[in-house]
Formats: C-alpha cells, sequence, structure tokens
C-alpha cells in the first residue's frame, strides 16, 4: 500500500487528476473549497508517505518536513487576508481551484521575495513606515497601507501562475500551496519574505 501511495503522490498534484478529484467529490455533493482542501491534505498526506518510502525523491518535499503547515505560512495568510475579508464558502457551479507543482511553487516565492527586496518595494515601505512615525504611532505592528502594498505585490505575480490577481486568487493560491508548507525550504522563503516586510510578530 505504501509503494501505491508513493506512486500516486507523482500525479496528484497534476491539473487532470486535480480536475478529477474535483469532479467526484462535487457529485459527493462538496463544494469547490471543500474540494480544495480534500485535495491540499490527501497530497500533503501522500507526500509525507513518500518522504517516509524514499526522503531523497522528488515526491518527498523535504528530508525533515514534519507534515505540519508552517505557523509563519498561516500568519502570512492572516496577514494578507484577515477573516474579515474572506468571502463566503463558493457556489457549486465555480471552476476548480488552480493546482500549482513544487517546481512552480519555488519559482512564484523566489520571485515575491525578489518583489519584495526591491529598492522601489522597498522604498515605498520606508514612506509608510516613516508617515506612520510620523503621525504619532508608537504600535508599529500595524502600518496604515503596508498590507495593500504587500498584496499588491502578489496582484502582479500570481496571474503567471494560473491564479486570478484578486482576494479569490490569494486564497487558492493558499490552498494549493499548503502540501508544501511543512518543507523547510519553503518555510524559510515565507520567514525571508515576513522579515522583508516587516511583518509583525
Amino acid at each position: 500500500v505504501l509503494a501505491m501511495l508513493s506512486e500516486v503522490s507523482k500525479y496528484a498534484n497534476l491539473s487532470e487528476v486535480a480536475r478529477l478529484l474535483d469532479e467526484t467529490n462535487a457529485k459527493l455533493g462538496m463544494k469547490p473549497a471543500a474540494c480544495a482542501r480534500f485535495r491540499a491534505r490527501l497530497l500533503a498526506c501522500l507526500i509525507s508517505t513518500s518522504a517516509t518510502l524514499d526522503p531523497t525523491s522528488e515526491a518527498g518535499l523535504s528530508s525533515g518536513g514534519s507534515g505540519h503547515i508552517s505557523p509563519a505560512f498561516d500568519a502570512w495568510v492572516s496577514f494578507l487576508l484577515p477573516e474579515a475579508d474572506r468571502r463566503p464558502e463558493p457556489q457549486a457551479s465555480e471552476p476548480a481551484v488552480p493546482s500549482i507543482t513544487k517546481a512552480r511553487a519555488t519559482e512564484l516565492f523566489n520571485q515575491l521575495l525578489s518583489e519584495f527586496s526591491s529598492q522601489v518595494f522597498q522604498d515605498k515601505l520606508r514612506v509608510l513606515i516613516d508617515r506612520a512615525i510620523a503621525s504619532g504611532s508608537k504600535d508599529l505592528s500595524n502600518i496604515p497601507g503596508r498590507r495593500a502594498l504587500v498584496f499588491q505585490v502578489h496582484r502582479e505575480v500570481m496571474p503567471h501562475f494560473g491564479f486570478s490577481a484578486d482576494a479569490v486568487g490569494l486564497e487558492q493560491l493558499a490552498t494549493a500551496l499548503q502540501p508544501f508548507m511543512h518543507d523547510p525550504t519553503f518555510v524559510a522563503k515565507v520567514e525571508a519574505m515576513e522579515r522583508k516586510v516587516h511583518m509583525p510578530k
């Protein structure tokens, strides 16, 4: 059984397989968001199993993965999409949530980190911080305009990876990335982005 799961993990994140899983679950009455969460949990389970069988394999995202989603990733998503801003459960008629491979996820994180590290972004962030200080703010954990600035970078990057440039696309991206969020390499990238935007701890 373990060998079979290891083989399945090679295909579980392909778009065609994701579509078939979503269609099957939809027939069982599951809504699109629930289907996406199911796929993410299934892929994480398969990846963990594959890593146990062969820690050096591509499917095993890292030899040190714990199988748990990084708190840093949860914090990043909550920062960009507070609970109050999240939409209700999508309708069953909505298209399937896009998927993303490990290689493409790596490209996405690298591009985001590059944008946040750029002088242009840092200059804009410094203006916001200076403005908050000038207004007498003692608490820089909530800098006005910072979340919108960070979200704008996501809006520019996400369409290149198949996700819409809005809150819906960000929710879908967060779901699609969940299987990779026990990999220390990805966790390190998220933490690096948090430092670049001076995200509150």
